[in-house]
């Protein structure tokens, strides 16, 4: 997960990696760190992109609580998955997130690996300096990318309108 925080941290560099506590203190249930966010939110914790960079089962919980945050006036951007025959959370909750699949930028073309459903395209191979590859990698761009938008204005009024951008404005390759 340090190349994730890496490129978030290369994109946006003033922003505030919330996960990286959770993330070494190796605690893998999606929905319960999701939920340990919102509640953070709700008590007053400023926190305007999440980035997903995981795929998990889909299930009602992990539904419920993207869907709350979405509703809390969060971006949520999340990794399409390597596994292009395996549906998984979060990247199927495509009303509440946007989901983001690997660019292979030497050929302009979506990288053989990456899953539907995805709506837009971030590098996710032979990114400088990171020696590993997947739609994890390509996440992180776009929050980034959101997380630098939301520092330029507003942060609640502009949730819909950046999701509403960056899919509008992304263009698809084949």
């Amino acid at each position: 997960c340090t190349p994730v925080i890496e490129i978030v941290s290369r994109v946006a560099p003033k922003s505030l990696i919330v996960f990286r506590e959770w993330v070494s203190s190796g605690l893998s249930q999606l929905a319960k760190a999701l939920e340990a966010v919102y509640a953070l939110h709700m008590a007053g914790q400023r926190i305007d992109v999440i980035n997903m960079s995981v795929a998990a089962p889909p299930s009602t919980r992990l539904q419920k609580v993207i869907k709350s945050l979405y509703e809390a006036g969060i971006v949520l951007v999340c990794s399409s998955n390597n596994k292009p025959n395996d549906n998984v959370a979060p990247a199927i909750y495509l009303d509440h997130v946007i989901s983001v699949g690997s660019l292979y930028m030497k050929t302009m073309k979506v990288s053989p690996f990456t899953a539907q459903p995805y709506e837009v395209l971030a590098p996710g191979e032979e990114i400088d300096g990171i020696n590993i590859w997947g739609t994890s990698l390509a996440a992180p761009h776009v929050a980034g990318l959101s997380a630098c938008m939301l520092s330029k204005v507003s942060p609640d009024k502009m949730q819909a309108e950046i999701i509403k951008w960056i899919k509008k404005h992304a263009k698809p390759i084949k």
